[in-house]
Parts: structure tokens; sequence; C-alpha cells
């Protein structure tokens, strides 16, 4: 059978037509990809040295972090721009456009409804109004922007109900340099407008910082207040406080033999809990300034709340003795509250 020339013009267009829609960059589109570097706070990298920006996200330490907690070596399904699909930059391989996790969760609509980042519309072209939703302002819990003395709050009842009241008031601290988490561990709020507490060593060697404090729910610190390397303690604020909920500081120190439990975050293993006593008083810089505990803790536990049977911290968590069986450290809360007093932040 002969074709004659039309006709076979006619069959070499579709067979381009089909190679090209085949095998072209349009086939990275709606595809399942793997993410194997977060660039920064807008970008990632995937397989074959793939860079994607995220349209309508700002380049902001929340946005990174949460991208970091939540699609690092995981699946993702990437969508282009319908105006946007140039590639430019990086050796011809960065590509614009919208990524979702594999239960069809949009990651551009979650950063800015958790209000990681602002809105960048100078990215946005097909989808700018409907970003424009997701960045209004929602009702919060506003508190006054000033150094409160929060009322002192003494709980009773069993360490399950103490954990229910005070867990909100725990989260979890990642540091940052240059865009990168270089290392985690936990702090606790003792302020309604936003103040914390936690190691000086949790922040040492970063430039920024971002706590987190709930299922994708992220805010960066915003003020030192004051911090001491020696004892190993810092104070902090961030913009609010997202659950009203503190842990207030005791009055008195711990007795030997007292029971007291930590609500922390060990290895990154959120909010747990651990029980024990005081096993004995430590001096470690200045005359007693540290008690020792039977207590369970780990890296990442680091500015844990050490907290008595009456709801009220004690002590931070801080080290332990490598060599020693149970044998933890905890950084004694009155010594914070004596640098609270000088900062004039009565408790």
């Amino acid at each position: 059978m002969a074709f004659d020339r039309r006709e076979w013009n006619t069959y070499v267009i579709i067979i381009f037509i089909v190679v090209t829609l085949g095998c072209g960059r349009s086939s990275f589109n709606r595809d399942i990809h793997t993410v194997i570097r977060i660039v920064d706070g807008n970008t990632i990298e995937v397989e074959k040295h793939i860079y994607i920006k995220l349209l309508g996200i700002q380049n902001t330490p929340e946005s990174k972090a949460f991208l970091t907690q939540n699609i690092l070596r995981k699946k993702i399904i990437f969508v282009y721009d319908s105006r946007k699909r140039e590639l430019p930059g990086r050796n011809n391989s960065e590509i614009y456009g919208y990524v979702r996790t594999l239960n069809k969760i949009s990651l551009n609509g979650e950063i800015l409804k958790l209000k990681l980042s602002g809105l960048n519309e100078t990215s946005l072209y097909d989808s700018l109004e409907m970003f424009k939703n997701y960045t209004q302002n929602y009702p919060v819990n506003n508190v006054p922007a000033v150094i409160d003395s929060p009322v002192q709050e003494n709980y009773s009842g069993s360490i399950s109900d103490l954990v229910k009241k005070i867990e909100p008031a725990v989260f979890l601290i990642l540091t940052m340099n240059n865009g990168n988490i270089i290392g985690q561990g936990t702090g606790f709020f003792i302020s309604y407008n936003g103040i914390g507490i936690s190691n000086y060593h949790v922040f040492q060697g970063g430039d920024s910082w971002v706590i987190k404090y709930g299922d994708n729910a992220y805010q960066s610190i915003e003020k030192i207040y004051s911090y001491d390397k020696n004892q190993d303690f810092i104070i902090f604020k961030v913009e609010r406080n997202p659950n009203n909920c503190i842990i207030s500081l005791a009055d008195n120190p711990p007795a030997i033999g007292e029971e007291i439990f930590v609500v922390g975050n060990p290895t990154g293993l959120e909010k747990t809990v651990t029980k024990g006593i005081v096993s004995a008083w430590r001096t470690l810089v200045s005359k007693n300034d540290h008690i020792q505990i039977d207590a369970a803790i780990s890296p990442g536990s680091s500015g844990s709340p050490v907290i008595d049977l009456k709801g009220n911290v004690v002590a931070i968590a801080t080290s332990k003795k490598p060599d020693c069986e149970m044998c933890n450290f905890a950084l004694n809360i009155q010594l914070v509250k004596e640098a609270m007093e000088t900062l004039k932040i009565s408790l």
C-alpha cells in the first residue's frame, strides 16, 4: 500500500505531536514527584534536579519550616500555572506552579491560610483571586501587646488532668541558620501575650527561630528579652500566645523527693510526658542552681518545663549525665524569676 505525499505529511505531524506531548515538559505536570530538598521558603527540589517555585508564596523561615516538616522526602504532585510555564534560571530547570499532597491538599494554599507567608502577587496569574481569599483576616483572640503579670494558676487533680490543662502552653522550637533548621528544643509560655522560656543552648548558633505549637502551626520568635549563657536560660516573645494557655512559675523551690513531671519534645516527639521525683539539689554554676530529677529527658527535651503537682514550673530541663542512668538536671526556675524582676516582669 502506498501513501501519497499529503497523507504522509499528515502522519508525520501526528507522530510529532504524540512524541512532543509524551516526552516533553508537559509530562512533568500532574505527575508524582519526590521532594529531595527544601531549598528555601518557596522553592523545593525534586528528582533530576528540578526546582519548583511555589507561586504566591514568599520566602520566610516559617514557610520553610512547614515544608521541611511536611513534604521533605515525601511524594507530591506538581501543577503548572496556566500562564507561567517557561523555565528560566538554574540551567533551565526551574518551574513555577502549585504543589499538592497525594490527598490533594494544596501546599501553597495551606501556607497562606496558616499565615506562614505573605501573598506574593507578582508571581500569581490564574489563581490570584483564589489565593487572595486564603489571606483574609480570620478572627483571633487578641491580647494586649504589653508585658503583663499573669495570675498564678494552681491546678489540682491527677497528672493526666494537669497535662490536659498545661500541654497547650508547651511548644517545639526550631533553630534556623541561613534558612536551614540546625536544631530543635522545647519552650513554654508564661504570659498570655506571648512571652516564653527555654534553654539558651537551644537557640545557640541560630539567626532566627520558629515555634511549632500545633499541627502545622508556626510563629517566628520576634524578640529576645534576656538570656544567660552560663545558667542556660533565655526569655523571648512571639507575636501572640495562640492557645491562651500559660504555665505559672512556682513561688518556692521543690523539696527532695517531691513528685514532678516533664512535658517536652524529646527527639522531636511532640508533647511527650515523663514522670519522676526531685532526686537532689546540685550546684553546677552557683549554689543549688539545679535540681536532679529521674524523669526521662532526651535531646529535644531541653527547655521543657519541670512541673510540680500544683501545675507550676519548678525548673527547666537542661541536661543529662550520659554515664549515669536517670541522672538528669533542670535549672531552678527561681533564677529565671530573678532575671524577670530585673526586667520588671513580675510573676
